[in-house]
């Protein structure tokens, strides 16, 4: 019988298919997957997120951007993130996103794959849009003590926010006056605006990352000065009195000595916070009763120069506060003499004419009111007294006066150093006169009233002391005078007491 090698060839070949397979059912195939399928910055495991913030996963570039909110601090954040079922992955915890961060993603064959995370931190977004509320845009007429209000604005980012006011004669409004203000509001005073000027003002909300909105300009236009006004008192608490000084100190105007009647002359001291109301802070000061002296302040002290007490003076006194006085000197550098000027000035007190039988035109400082040294013997104006004399533009002005040739001067004269004098103006355009005052008010001088032969109340302006500008007449109300005085306190003018053709006067006015 034959073999059947067909059927053996048949058997041998199921054999080994038999083996292949049960080889084949031992073996395990490995996972490739390495992607990172999602990164989360959790707000509970990093404090400085108020909520979650989720990656944008680029498959394709292997890449991860996260938009943080302005202002996180990206240098220790904790991703959560999720990979590929049985994948690994090299970075895990807190991590620095200061600069990019690669991770890498490890297949369970083995296989790795790379992904660069980019943190990026918001912008700043700058505070919320607001309006000017007052002054109402170009209004006209209005005072020169203001209250600027505009609306508070937020932050979108939740920062707290200061704000700059400007203003400015200029349209754009580049002048700063008042930074890092918290309120919405802001009170301008009156010595800051001038007379009959347009000014342009804005505010710039700045939040604590300098981002910066600005509100529209607007503008408006100052009043002249309203010289139409009732008087503050008409019978002050102090006696009438003429050739008196007065000054402002510590928050107060001050009323000095001077002659209340013939022979009769006054060494009480007066103080007020409002101009209405005052008190006699001493009936009998340590000098003499007198007229015709000087006062400044300087050195935070009160200061009585010269002046007749039935004879001509060269002593020099001081005060803290009005009621306690010390004599400094008896004896100054300078003669006798009333009816002269003072000021203080470059961290000194001058002293500058007046008469002392003969009429001067000396000058003479001083940096502690003790010792005294004479600056010019003979500057070129004349020789002169019951002239006026105040600081201005950083310069010692002197404005008219009753010279030695009896005539009413009308000249200004100006210095820096008290040494060299330049003659403004020969003419300045008002009447001669004496027994005047000028004080410094909405950055210019004003002179008012004086004697030139009869009483006059006049008043005129100049900001540069060469062009000077009278005030209508039916402006004024106040009573021809001269032998007053003049202060500006509080953003008012001032003008107490003097002489008119009736009597001495004790009336206080004010005006702004």
């Amino acid at each position: 019988m034959k073999p059947n090698y067909q059927n053996l060839k048949h058997l041998l070949v199921l054999c080994m298919l038999i083996v292949v397979g049960s080889c084949s059912k031992g073996e395990t195939t490995l996972s490739d997957g390495k992607a990172l399928l999602s990164f989360v910055f959790n707000s509970a495991d990093n404090a400085v997120l108020n909520e979650a913030v989720t990656g944008t996963i680029s498959a394709s570039e292997k890449t991860i951007t996260v938009n943080v909110p302005y202002g996180t601090d990206i240098s220790a954040l904790t991703p959560t993130i999720s990979v590929s079922e049985l994948a690994t992955i090299n970075l895990t915890g807190v991590q620095d996103f200061s600069s990019p961060v690669i991770y890498t993603v490890t297949a369970e064959d083995g296989s790795t794959e790379q992904y660069t995370c980019n943190v990026i931190v918001g912008e700043n977004t700058p505070p919320n849009a607001f309006n000017l509320l007052t002054p109402a845009a170009d209004v006209t007429n209005v005072g020169r003590q203001l209250d600027f209000t505009w609306e508070a604005t937020t932050d979108p980012n939740g920062e707290a926010i200061t704000y700059t006011f400007y203003l400015d004669t200029n349209e754009e409004a580049t002048q700063w006056r008042l930074a890092g203000l918290i309120s919405p509001t802001a009170l301008i005073r009156g010595e800051l605006l001038q007379e009959n000027q347009t000014y342009y003002w804005r505010v710039e909300a700045i939040d604590e990352g300098g981002a910066i909105t600005s509100s529209a300009i607007r503008s408006f236009t100052t009043r002249s000065i309203d010289f139409s006004s009732t008087a503050v008192v008409t019978n002050a608490e102090f006696s009438k009195r003429d050739l008196h000084t007065s000054v402002f100190f510590n928050g107060k105007l001050w009323v000095i000595g001077g002659r209340s009647g013939s022979g009769i002359f006054e060494n009480d001291v007066w103080s007020s916070s409002d101009g209405a109301t005052w008190t006699e802070v001493t009936d009998n000061a340590a000098f003499s009763g007198r007229y015709g002296h000087t006062s400044v302040v300087y050195d935070d002290k009160l200061w009585v120069i010269g002046g007749f007490d039935g004879t001509r003076k060269k002593d020099v006194w001081s005060s803290p506060d009005g009621i306690t006085w010390t004599e400094e000197t008896a004896d100054a550098g300078f003669s006798q003499r009333y009816l002269h000027t003072s000021v203080a000035h470059s961290d000194k007190i001058w002293v500058i004419g007046g008469h002392d039988g003969d009429f001067k035109n000396d000058v003479w400082y001083s940096e502690d009111g003790v010792n005294w040294t004479e600056a010019n013997s003979n500057p070129p104006f004349t020789e002169r007294s019951r002239h006026t004399t105040v600081v201005f533009n950083n310069k010692i002005w002197i404005i008219g006066g009753r010279s030695g040739n009896s005539t009413y001067e009308n000249d200004v004269w100006s210095s820096y150093n008290g040494i060299t004098w330049t003659e403004e103006t020969a003419d300045a355009g008002f009447p001669g006169r004496y027994l005047h005052s000028t004080v410094v008010y909405s950055n210019k001088l004003w002179v008012i009233g004086g004697d030139n032969g009869s009483y006059m109340s006049d008043i005129w302006s100049s900001s540069d002391g060469v062009t000077w500008t009278e005030v209508p007449s039916d402006d004024a109300d106040f009573l021809e005078r001269s032998h007053h005085t003049s202060v500006s306190h509080n953003d008012k003018l001032w003008v107490i007491g003097g002489i008119d053709n009736n009597d001495r006067k004790n009336d206080v006015w004010a005006f702004d």
